[in-house]
């Protein structure tokens, strides 16, 4: 979930954040849903040029089909990709 937050404000880190994942199955779900992830720029790009051009209604339908589409891949990935979920556990330093 870590890398899919990071990858609202730049694909590149949250990718290389998948490096930590346990086994190649998670890897490939994270970083395909990494990829259909809005990040700013895409963002900016469709708030900025889609609602100017074709108004706020098609910016709000590129969302939705984007959500829909990475809602629809992580669930077919999940599915057919076989292997068991592992749990994450990671040493964290002290914040102090």
């Amino acid at each position: 979930m870590i890398p899919l937050v990071a990858g609202a404000g730049c694909i590149v880190p949250a990718i290389l954040g998948t490096r930590v994942l346990g086994t190649m199955r998670e890897w490939i779900i994270a970083s395909t849903l990494i990829v259909l992830t809005m990040c700013s720029a895409r963002t900016a790009v469709i708030l900025g040029a889609v609602s100017l051009m074709a108004g706020w209604r098609a910016a709000v339908a590129i969302y939705a089909v984007t959500a829909g589409l990475g809602l629809a891949t992580g669930i077919g990935l999940h599915r057919f990709l076989p292997g068991r979920c592992t749990g994450l556990v990671m040493e964290m330093c002290p914040f102090r």
